[in-house]
């Protein structure tokens, strides 16, 4: 895949302001372009929502004839253009083996049929008789609603592992602490769980962050040689495990193999880590340089951080640095979207802070617009002072922003969502009768999922909210269930949560799916 120029979009008039182009390579049996098609937000009749739809151009007639029935969405009203609904589209097919992912992921390395996809309002729209390929920004799916859910155990994770991402095709990654105590970055996939750790990059462990619908998955692993700043910027020994010394790097992993992206300075910097990757190819997330910013290194205190790292943005493994705010040292980049946006936060040094993943204080929830542009979101009352700070977690297509704030006591942290909309948080409650809520994670319908914890941060509850309203996900469940929920950390367009559990003694950490009944 490859881009050429940059859009810019005029979100007040909604009109196309330049063209970017993609160039994408699909092995297909055939193909249909529709090549006058715009979008609108209008009632699907079969998602019982407003949701994206293509408003079709003429001489459509032999078009409705050769589409497949199913859960694809398509009516024509008594006045007005064919519609198509959007996320029945982007319903992902089932494949029973990881081996056929890959087979659809090499797709796109084979020449044999090369389009060039207009991502404005006036996208073309590629059919296929048997399905449906739309070459486009990633768009809301039919979600269902319903609960309670079906809960599956994706297994034992251990002290030092845990899930973080789930697809809207159901693939899901995360680590998993293995019987050598070193972390392994893995795959979840149709409730295997798929090694993806060696050769790796040449050290012992490796975490899996982000991953797309394409079987691409980043993260973060070490490499052979021993830090020389003696940093642990990936969090390996504040988890548990004593033995990783190594310098860490951000990774991309597709099809069997690991590479590592380059860090700042010309590739100079020690360490870095991939957050997360959009259906493009496009990887967030931080990479050191190679100026001190973190005068206060101290391991016996948990302060392992000397050199300073930013937000950065790969594409095509070219690395781009994103700016902090109010001059920070240190930020990381954690999310993006399909339009281009990211966020993350910035903020100063500090101990390694587990519900980050980073050595920082976190003092600015940052969203980068598409030209890089940053915004402060603001806070829910907290200062720079606050014992927790603030942070953004994630971002859906719509831009709208979830992470968690400090209260104006400077002690207790809600969840919030943002949203352009209104431009400023909005603040998530906890469960009713706890402290502190954080979320994670959002779908594009706004369910948004994490946790609702007590107030001395030790007892955590599984917690999603929809239409800002908070539920205890461990009540949504089989009653007999061999797990308690503590965390949802990611939510697809289908409905389906990843997130991590424990056994019912607390004694043992596991990852989890759950899939609302119906799906």
């Amino acid at each position: 895949m490859k881009f050429a120029n940059a859009t810019k979009f005029n979100r007040k008039s909604g009109e196309a302001m330049a063209v970017r182009t993609t160039k994408i390579t699909i092995e297909t049996e055939g193909l249909l372009v529709i090549r006058q098609a715009r979008t609108v937000v209008t009632w699907c009749p079969g998602c019982q929502a407003e949701v994206d739809v293509v408003l079709l151009g003429e001489d459509t007639a032999q078009l409705l004839n050769g589409l497949p029935t199913g859960p694809l969405h398509i009516w024509s009203p008594p006045e007005g253009p064919v519609r198509i609904c959007l996320p029945s589209l982007m319903q992902p097919h089932n494949p029973t083996t990881f081996n056929k992912l890959k087979s659809r992921a090499n797709a796109r390395q084979q020449r044999r049929r090369t389009m060039t996809v207009i991502d404005t309002v006036k996208k073309h729209i590629v059919l296929k008789r048997a399905a449906v390929v739309v070459a486009a920004l990633c768009w809301p799916l039919c979600a269902s609603a319903q609960a309670p859910y079906t809960l599956v155990d994706l297994g034992v994770v251990g002290p030092a592992g845990g899930p973080n991402h789930i697809t809207n095709n159901d693939i899901s990654v995360g680590s998993v602490q293995g019987s050598d105590g070193s972390d392994h970055a893995v795959i979840y996939f149709n409730q295997q769980t798929i090694d993806i750790s060696k050769p790796g990059l040449g050290g012992a462990n490796s975490l899996a962050y982000g991953n797309n619908p394409w079987g691409e998955v980043v993260g973060g692993a070490n490499i052979a040689n021993v830090d020389p700043g003696k940093e642990d910027f990936c969090g390996f020994q504040a988890l548990g495990i004593a033995t990783a010394t190594a310098s860490c790097r951000p990774f991309l992993w597709w099809d069997g193999q690991m590479i590592a992206l380059p860090t700042l300075d010309h590739n100079h910097g020690n360490n870095g880590v991939a957050a997360a990757i959009n259906d493009f190819g496009e990887v967030v997330g931080a990479a050191e340089n190679t100026t001190p910013g973190c005068p206060t290194q101290n391991p016996t205190a948990y302060l392992n951080q000397y050199y300073q790292y930013k937000p950065v943005l790969w594409r095509d493994h070219a690395i781009e640095e994103l700016p902090t705010v109010g001059g920070d040292p240190v930020g990381t980049a954690v999310a993006i979207n399909n339009h281009g946006e990211v966020v993350g936060m910035t903020g100063t040094c500090g101990p390694f802070n587990l519900g980050l993943g980073y050595y920082m204080n976190p003092l600015h929830a940052v969203l980068w617009e598409k030209d890089g542009k940053p915004i402060d979101l603001g806070s829910l009352g907290g200062n720079e002072q606050s014992l927790m700070g603030t942070a953004a977690k994630d971002l859906n297509s719509r831009g709208h922003v979830v992470g968690f704030s400090s209260l104006s006591d400077n002690v207790t942290i809600n969840a919030f969502l943002w949203t352009r909309e209104t431009g400023k948080m909005k603040a998530l409650a906890p469960i009713t009768g706890i402290a502190n809520s954080m979320a994670i994670a959002l779908n594009d319908r706004d369910e948004v999922v994490g946790s609702s914890i007590n107030s001395t941060f030790t007892a955590l509850t599984a917690t999603i909210w929809k239409n800002g309203v908070p539920t205890n996900l461990n009540t949504l469940i089989p009653a007999n269930s061999s797990l308690y929920l503590v965390f949802g950390c990611s939510i697809n367009s289908r409905g389906q949560i990843l997130g991590l559990a424990t056994n019912l003694a607390g004694t043992e950490y596991h990852a989890y799916e759950l899939i609302p009944v119906g799906e």
